[in-house]
C-alpha cells in the first residue's frame, strides 16, 4: 500500500494575485500577536472594495482575510497566535528585496511543504 500524497497547504487568499507579500508581512509585524487586528487589517488592505456593496459583502470579504491569515500559518510564517515565526522573520527582512523575497518562500515551499512531492 502506497502512502497517500502530501499536499501543498491552502492559500489562494494568499496567492500574489491577492495580496502583496511584503505589504502584508509589515502588516503581520505591525498586528504581532492579535489575530483579530491582523484579519481586519487584511481585509482594509487587500479585500475591502471585494463584492461591491452586495448583503453578503462584508461577510464575504472577512472570510478572505481570515483564510489569507489562516495561509499564512500553513505556510508557516505566523503561529497561532499570529507572531511571525523564525521563517516569518526572515521573509520579513526580505521584504524590500522582492526576488529574494519570493525565492526564499519558494524555497520553503518545496524544501518544507512538500513542493519537490508536487
Amino acid at each position: 500500500m502506497s502512502e497517500p500524497r502530501a499536499r501543498l497547504p491552502f492559500g489562494s487568499e494568499f496567492s500574489p494575485s491577492q495580496v502583496e507579500l511584503g505589504r502584508l508581512l509589515a502588516l503581520v509585524a505591525a498586528h504581532e500577536g492579535d489575530p483579530a487586528g491582523l484579519q481586519a487589517a487584511i481585509c482594509d488592505a487587500f479585500f475591502a472594495a471585494h463584492g461591491g456593496a452586495g448583503p453578503g459583502a462584508p461577510a464575504n470579504r472577512d472570510k478572505l482575510a481570515m483564510n489569507c491569515r489562516l495561509g499564512l500559518h500553513a505556510y508557516g510564517i505566523i503561529d497561532d497566535a499570529a507572531r511571525l515565526t523564525a521563517f516569518g522573520q526572515s521573509l520579513l527582512a526580505k521584504r524590500e528585496d522582492t526576488a529574494s523575497l519570493y525565492d526564499a518562500l519558494a524555497g520553503h515551499i518545496l524544501r518544507e511543504l512538500h513542493g519537490m512531492a508536487q
